[in-house]
């Protein structure tokens, strides 16, 4: 789902404000993590980011 896609899901819900504000944020998180990565010296290497569902071992 593109960034309009999800601004437009929100008006349809009647929660453009709050889908903007939200991808607003997920937007700054990113480019915070990408300024670190730069400064680490490794932006440019494969990274994986490993997701874990609480509770499962």
């Amino acid at each position: 789902m593109t960034a309009e896609e999800r601004v437009s899901f929100g008006q349809a819900l009647g929660k453009e404000e709050e889908a903007k504000t939200l991808f607003d944020g997920v937007h700054a998180q990113v480019e915070e993590s990408k300024q670190q990565l730069q400064e680490a010296g490794i932006l440019d290497h494969p990274l994986a980011f490993p997701f874990h569902k609480k509770g499962i071992q």
